[in-house]
């Protein structure tokens, strides 16, 4: 499932919290997706002066599976900072590396990544 162009209005004080809420929900059903993000405005990262909202960027910014060797089966984050995938090797994928993508602004915050 791909979902696109989901947002809601970030300078509202739930913004960011609906936001973290709909990533969590999209992992939880395997889904891809982009966000409403770049233009400056009530729902982008940037606001009217340009001036990157924090608390969004950093809800936006956490790491995600991008290529999975193999079927992938669940991604979990038990606890902020730790990111666990689960995956099922075929005779084809069993051995091959994964890939990871996750954001300079996030990578302090990246405590673990985990793949199973």
């Amino acid at each position: 499932m791909f979902v696109t162009e989901f947002g809601c209005n970030v300078k509202d004080a739930r913004g960011a919290k609906w936001m973290s809420a709909e990533l969590d929900l999209q992992d939880r059903y395997l889904a891809s997706s982009t966000a409403w993000a770049w233009e400056p405005g009530d729902w982008g990262i940037r606001d009217e002066a340009l001036t990157m909202r924090a608390e969004t960027s950093r809800v936006m910014s956490r790491p995600y599976p991008r290529a999975v060797a193999g079927d992938l089966l669940a991604i979990e984050r038990p606890e902020p900072g730790h990111l666990l995938m689960r995956n099922r090797a075929t005779e084809r994928t069993k051995g091959l590396p994964h890939e990871v993508s996750f954001s300079t602004r996030t990578s302090r915050a990246t405590k673990r990544i985990a793949m199973t």
